[in-house]
């Protein structure tokens, strides 16, 4: 089989008997454009090879295009490496190879090497790539990675935004602080950037920044922002920080702020904010605040309804029921019975242990 540098010396005799070989070239770039698996991209493009055709970058870029749709990662890899060999490499090559490699995780390293590559032949970085770059940090929780693309690029907002996600996967709250500042200098701020610095918040349990960004007079926040602000006070116990969220609440919200009414004792406040329409998790906050205060008759009440309402108890629940019902016997072989019916989860080694307290 010929090489593709043997391949372009036959196509560059025969232009002259052939009048159309520019046509014939982009007949092939759209014609491997449409194959979805990257082996058999691969398979055409040696065929076409074979023939007359002259490769150039667009012909490798549909070929690794296709092995990233068929996640065929390492092929795709080789593939480029052959294309930096072969042809001239343009940055929407590199732009198809970063791509290639965000979509996997693990290859992160990769796209970090192929940015600098690309700065190193002297191609323009374009939004594309860079924006692809970035999510490949973010996947991989890599925010020094992300730090240094944004030092060599002009980044826009979806640059930034990936960047704060990135601090997010990390529990990097501080370095998306600098990062929503340096939004906030260029004026790309939307209320995506808000939602992903709250997001970040809410896994580090930054409540006060949290609040304050929802708060802000510049962006409304959406019901998802609000629900990260809401969760964020509920990890920190801060049941009327949470309540002050509350705007349209969903069942989210509502169980962001019921979790933080629970943590904080504060069990009637709990049970007033239980929705109507309560999946397990509001349940389980429900129960596990009365729980607390040993209040075993509203715990059999709120075991009663969870049961009509058919959502299925779990361990945390059962193990607090117990707490509830310990010193009263009945109550707790009533729940053991509940325990032992249904389910694996209900007759779990959490359940039983919480029952023998109980008694």
């Amino acid at each position: 089989m010929r090489s593709p540098s043997q391949a372009r010396q036959r196509s560059q005799r025969s232009d002259a008997e052939d009048p159309k070989p520019r046509r014939a070239a982009r007949a092939a770039t759209a014609f491997l454009a449409t194959i979805q698996d990257g082996e058999v991209a691969l398979g055409a493009f040696r065929c076409l090879l074979e023939g007359r055709l002259e490769a150039n970058a667009f012909h490798y870029n549909s070929v690794i295009s296709a092995c990233a749709k068929s996640e065929r990662w390492q092929l795709g890899a080789e593939i480029f490496r052959e294309a930096q060999r072969e042809v001239a490499v343009t940055s929407s090559s590199y732009g198809v190879a970063v791509a290639l490699c965000a979509s996997a995780s693990s290859l992160w390293p990769t796209v970090f090497h192929l940015m600098r590559g690309l700065r190193g032949v002297s191609l323009q970085l374009d939004q594309i790539c860079l924006n692809a770059a970035m999510h490949a940090c973010t996947e991989a929780g890599q925010w020094q990675s992300s730090m240094h693309l944004l030092k060599i690029s002009t980044p826009n907002h979806i640059t930034f935004n990936s960047a704060v996600n990135a601090c997010s996967s990390a529990r990097r709250w501080e370095v998306g602080v600098r990062f929503f500042s340096r939004m906030m200098v260029l004026r790309l701020l939307s209320e995506r950037s808000y939602g992903a610095l709250v997001d970040l918040c809410g896994r580090s349990t930054e409540w006060r920044l949290a609040l304050q960004l929802c708060r802000s007079t510049g962006v409304q926040p959406s019901p998802i922002t609000l629900n990260a602000a809401t969760t964020a006070c509920g990890k920190a116990a801060q049941w009327l920080a949470a309540l002050q969220l509350l705007r349209a609440p969903d069942i989210i919200g509502c169980n962001a702020a019921m979790s933080a009414c629970e943590k904080s004792g504060q069990w009637r406040t709990a049970l007033h904010l239980r929705p109507q329409d309560g999946d397990v998790v509001s349940f389980s906050a429900a129960i596990c605040a009365v729980g607390q205060s040993q209040l075993w008759q509203a715990t059999v009440e709120l075991l009663d309804g969870m049961l009509q309402r058919q959502v299925k108890p779990n361990s945390v629940i059962c193990t607090a029921a117990s707490s509830a019902c310990k010193g009263q016997w009945q109550k707790a072989f009533w729940l053991r019975s509940l325990t032992k019916s249904g389910p694996r989860e209900r007759s779990s080694p959490l359940c039983e242990l919480a029952w023998r307290q109980s008694c």
